[in-house]
């Protein structure tokens, strides 16, 4: 699944009980999660 949340000062806005592969957009102002 892909999920795009806001990103502030670097730390996504979401509560994930694991740590997911996020990859940061060229804008920094969205993080891309990708899950398995």
């Amino acid at each position: 699944a892909l999920i795009l949340v806001p990103d502030v000062l670097g730390v996504p806005i979401i509560t994930m009980t694991y740590s997911p592969l996020y990859i940061r957009l060229a804008t920094g102002s969205l993080v891309l999660f990708v899950f398995s």
